[in-house]
């Protein structure tokens, strides 16, 4: 039932995106901007730490080598 639910609210964001674009996109953008800005606290509190430190240089090496930027 989960599914069927969640498959109708797709539908309703989709016609909502289509009927609404300059709103949607408002939504959209605050979204990201705030998923953005939690990702950033969270890797300025992980390299507080020695150990942290290493865990953010491994996650940015691999984000580089995925990106294709570290090769």
């Amino acid at each position: 039932m989960a599914d069927k639910e969640r498959l109708q609210q797709i539908d309703r964001w989709a016609a909502y995106c289509k009927a609404e674009p300059e709103k949607a996109k408002k939504a959209v953008n605050g979204l990201v901007d705030a998923q953005i800005d939690i990702a950033n606290r969270f890797y300025q509190r992980l390299r507080k730490t020695p150990e942290g430190r290493k865990t953010y240089e491994k996650l940015l090496k691999l984000r580089m080598e995925r990106s294709g930027k570290g090769k």
